[in-house]
């Protein structure tokens, strides 16, 4: 996709959306350029929100998911700090107005921020406080999670909570849909088999 496509799609947006949902379908479009890798034509996108914010067509809400989006961009550049400040805003917007999505997944973001800088003990709290704010039907968020817990625990060779936690993951219901998980399971069970010497369980 090149900018011009971006901005074509973006004007689609706009078009059809109704002016309750348009904020958000804009900044979802913003999360899918994130996703695969187009993070370079997100310009557009906070140039529109712009544009919806000075007609008073953004919602509280709005700004908490605008500043994850943000976010993401800043941590794909990574550019860390700025990344966590704008976590932790979005973060505080998901509490202060009780939406356990925008909570949870600010949370997972500081996660991956504290992980990515080395600090492993913040990484892991950031992570369990991402599951406390998880609605318990999010199975799929929370395996997620497990699965980066999980590779924490490898990393620091802490075996019984990384045995806790293959437990939980291997119990979720999310590991008979996302393929992904289940590879991310058995190669955490191999490496660390390998790590404790059972190299015939890799």
């Amino acid at each position: 996709q090149t900018l011009a496509d971006v901005e074509a799609q973006i004007v689609v947006v706009l078009e059809q959306s109704s002016k309750d949902e348009v904020a958000d379908n804009l900044l979802w479009f913003g999360l899918y350029l994130v996703e695969i890798g187009r993070t370079f034509a997100l310009g557009p996108v906070f140039s529109a929100f712009d544009q919806l914010r000075n007609a008073s067509l953004v919602r509280d809400i709005d700004e908490g998911r605008y500043l994850m989006l943000a976010g993401l961009v800043d941590f794909h550049q990574g550019q860390l700090d700025e990344a966590r400040s704008k976590f932790e805003g979005a973060l505080a917007v998901g509490v202060s107005l009780k939406d356990p999505d925008l909570a949870a997944n600010s949370a997972q973001n500081l996660g991956l921020v504290a992980w990515t800088a080395g600090s492993f003990d913040e990484a892991e709290r950031d992570f369990l406080r991402s599951n406390e704010l998880r609605q318990p039907e999010d199975h799929e968020g929370h395996a997620k999670v497990l699965v980066n817990l999980a590779s924490i625990y490898v990393d620091r060779d802490e075996s019984d909570k990384f045995a806790r936690t293959l437990g939980l993951l291997s119990a979720s219901p999310a590991m008979a849909k996302r393929g992904a998980d289940r590879s991310a399971l058995l190669g955490l069970q191999g490496l660390q088999a390998e790590r404790q010497g059972h190299l015939q369980d890799a």
